[in-house]
């Protein structure tokens, strides 16, 4: 018994300058994706749920923050409004009512959540730094945009490598990104748009990210069928290595000066079920 007990004596290895970590939490048909620098940490969705009492907030993103020793994290994404990326805040709201939170969907947001302090929409072009670590909102949906067109494309820029964060866009958006900000998206890592739609990932936008790695946020068997093997293969075919939360489980991304290494949960913790 003393091995395990010594290990729990260790101290906390913190990240250092210009250091990140970033896991794509396998929340089922939706998305949460939990980010940390040397100080600061920012949840991007908190993945399906509702006001009845189911919530994967509370029973994925809660206890996986608990595990990274995150206490609060100082800032909140909630992409847009749907229910698979917004759903897991019913639980979560009254905890984190004082926490600034951006969104594509501030409107909707106001009603669903109404104890909201600090809310901004996250489209008028945000951006700040964190030890080293660079954020940024790129886009502006335009007027009549959908809600999915309306999410919150967030780009991080570490010293080795950058993400981009597409939520639930559509080719419309894609296309508007392109003309606007079209330098912008290139990327080494990709959380697909819209979990891999058919509505998503046309090939301009593909090649202007140019990711190395791509990640598909999914549930098992889903009704949907995300992602859809045409875009699971346009990927491909442009040289991206496939990462899907409903196959690999959560996808970790740890960037460091010598690069950004990506590992899947079940590849670490491999089960006879898998």
């Amino acid at each position: 018994m003393l091995i395990p007990a010594l290990v729990l004596l260790l101290p906390y290895q913190r990240l250092g300058e210009g250091e990140l970590e970033l896991t794509v939490l396998d929340v089922g048909m939706g998305t949460s994706i939990v980010v940390q620098t040397r100080h600061h940490s920012l949840v991007y969705d908190f993945g399906p749920g509702n006001d009845r009492g189911y919530s994967l907030g509370e029973w994925v993103v809660l206890p996986y923050l608990a595990h990274q020793r995150i206490a609060r994290p100082d800032r909140l994404v909630i992409s847009h409004a749907d229910q698979d990326h917004a759903g897991g805040f019913y639980a979560l709201a009254d905890n984190y009512a004082t926490l600034p939170v951006y969104s594509g969907t501030v409107d909707k947001l106001r009603v669903k959540f109404p104890g909201l302090k600090h809310l901004q929409d996250c489209r008028q072009g945000h951006h700040w730094s964190w030890d080293g670590i660079d954020f940024e909102f790129l886009g502006d949906a335009g007027p009549g945009s959908s809600d999915n067109n309306r999410s919150c494309v967030l780009k991080i820029t570490t010293p080795a490598d950058s993400i981009l964060i597409a939520g639930d866009i559509e080719k419309r958006q894609e296309l508007r990104l392109l003309a606007t900000d079209q330098a912008a998206l290139a990327a080494g890592v990709l959380v697909a748009p819209h979990h891999g739609s058919l509505t998503s990932s046309s090939m301009p936008f593909i090649r202007a990210v140019d990711a190395g790695q791509v990640i598909f946020t999914s549930g098992f068997q889903n009704r949907w069928q995300f992602p859809r093997p045409e875009v699971v293969e346009r990927y491909a075919l442009a040289g991206a290595e496939i990462f899907q939360t409903d196959r690999h489980g959560a996808v970790s991304i740890s960037c460091r000066e010598q690069g950004c290494q990506l590992e899947s949960f079940r590849n670490q913790h491999p089960r006879l079920w898998y």
